[in-house]
């Protein structure tokens, strides 16, 4: 597979906000470094081609672009099927001094269509991976997003207005679809801390802001910013921009950055930028 079929099949790439703004300086074609301590991370979901012999070409790929870490996507029953693959993966990106996370996510996760079980099965999976081979994953990283208009589940999240917008019913919907979110990753979040391994996960940039109002979920008679409920459950908290305009990305992010500012035990946040061909 060419370097360029390698590009084309990672949907996105991801770096840490630092990395981005110190990079946009630098054009002497030299290998672009992180500052210590900082993540530049690639999402791969074409996890058969890189399996199938693509992995020693990921290496490069991923060596010539600085990468940390790459969240490699995987079903629960491929820890099994390609165990020897993954660990030769593994062993390689290991001696490059990257970092593998298994990837899981789709809408269908939700209640409304199967449920989280085959999301759960893929995290336990990993950590029974972790249990059989010398070759570790760093930790799981899930790619779950509950708001509407992606060809599987219900109406639920009701895209497009504000919080105040909602009627009380469409406001009953939203809350299940984000509290039904909130339990899934705070059970992932716990499995993984359970085998003392990390977790991540790949968020909207709408959870501080939606159409001008933060995102809250109703609790107990009130109602409490869904940001504070999230992000202390991650140590990658991976904001999805969807744009490939860095200025653009640095506003969409700046309400996670400020918060995450005010935490005492702050996850890594990282910004995604969105690249093409």
């Amino acid at each position: 597979m060419t370097t360029s079929r390698w590009i084309a099949a990672l949907v996105c790439a991801i770096a840490s906000l630092v990395v981005v703004l110190a990079d946009a300086g630098a054009r002497d074609g030299s290998r672009p470094s992180a500052p210590p301590g900082a993540v530049r991370a690639l999402w791969v979901w074409k996890s058969d081609a890189v399996l199938d012999g693509g992995a020693r070409e990921l290496v490069e790929t991923a060596t010539a672009a600085g990468i940390t870490d790459i969240y490699l996507y995987l079903r629960a029953g491929t820890y099994v099927a390609r165990e020897a693959q993954i660990e030769r993966t593994l062993t390689m990106l290991a001696r490059h001094g990257i970092r593998v996370w298994g990837m899981e996510g789709w809408r269908g996760y939700f209640s409304d269509v199967e449920g989280p079980r085959g999301l759960l099965a893929a995290a336990d999976a990993l950590v029974a991976f972790n249990a059989r081979n010398t070759a570790a994953f760093a930790g799981f990283h899930s790619d779950l997003e509950p708001h509407d208009g992606q060809d599987v589940g219900q109406a639920r999240f009701h895209n497009g207005r504000a919080q105040s917008q909602l009627t009380a019913p469409q406001r009953s919907d939203r809350d299940a679809v984000l509290a039904e979110w909130l339990k899934i990753h705070e059970t992932l979040a716990g499995t993984m801390r359970a085998a003392g391994l990390a977790y991540g996960g790949a968020l909207p940039d709408w959870v501080d802001d939606y159409y001008g109002e933060p995102v809250t979920l109703g609790a107990q008679g009130r109602r409490e910013p869904l940001l504070a409920r999230l992000m202390p459950l991650f140590a990658h908290y991976v904001i999805m921009s969807y744009n490939t305009d860095p200025g653009q990305v640095v506003t969409r992010v700046s309400g996670e950055m400020a918060y995450a500012r005010s935490l005492s035990s702050p996850p890594q946040v990282i910004v995604g930028v969105c690249t093409g061909c």
